[in-house]
């Protein structure tokens, strides 16, 4: 199947929650920096709040003690357990190895647009085996750095594509916002952290149950 028959030609990923079940690394960390200082750990429901957002928003948001005055010095600590040790507490969903090796035997342009660090999420793809399939990676340079700003500079990376044909793939309701914001369209996925009216809210074209239903999506 030539590329320019395919619904979209470029597709920005997002990592949490879409690519990557990475929950146990980043529950762990945040238990870890609340253990290590002493503080209540975050109640169990407010826990899948920590997957999407920044991180220092999500902290002072709902992690006892961590104030907009200490919240620089705590994700200092997370980091320093999620660099060692959390990146690779983390698992592939299920199909997404397929979809990316068949996007990218089909000419589709695959770029990254993650609110987790660069540096971790370069890490993180690479450890999970499809960093291969990736023409550009956009993540986190800096903590006020919006979902918005990212996926811009994940479309600057990709060459400014024809926005028709460029395609959105997340979670939450940032990643909805994020491509409406740039112009492009937007598909939530149900097996991550987010709800189905974070995406038809914000105008998402498609809510999939998984891998293949993307797949369909994109390639036709």
């Amino acid at each position: 199947r030539r590329n320019d028959m395919c619904n979209f030609r470029y597709v920005l990923f997002d990592l949490d929650g879409t690519i990557s079940d990475t929950s146990e690394g980043i529950y762990n960390c945040v238990y870890y920096v609340a253990d290590k200082l002493g503080y209540e750990r975050p109640r169990e429901e407010d826990m899948p709040k920590f997957i999407g957002p920044p991180l220092h928003e999500s902290l002072v948001k709902y992690s006892p003690g961590v104030t907009e005055e200490n919240v620089d010095d705590v994700v200092e600590l997370y980091r320093q357990r999620y660099f060692s040790v959390g990146v690779k507490e983390c698992k592939l969903y299920d199909g997404m190895y397929d979809l990316f090796k068949h996007l990218h035997e089909n000419g589709v342009k695959i770029a990254l647009a993650t609110a987790k660090p660069e540096v971790a999420a370069i890490d993180c793809l690479e450890y999970l085996g499809v960093l291969k399939f990736f023409d550009f990676t956009a993540g986190l340079k800096r903590k006020d750095e919006t979902k918005t700003e990212i996926v811009k500079r994940a479309l600057d990376g990709l060459k400014n594509p024809d926005k028709a044909k460029t395609l959105m793939v997340g979670d939450r309701d940032y990643d909805a916002i994020g491509a409406k914001e740039n112009g492009i369209k937007c598909a939530g996925v149900k097996f991550g952290f987010g709800t189905e009216e974070e995406f038809t809210k914000n105008g998402a074209i498609a809510y999939v149950n998984d891998a293949s239903e993307l797949e369909k999506l994109i390639l036709g």
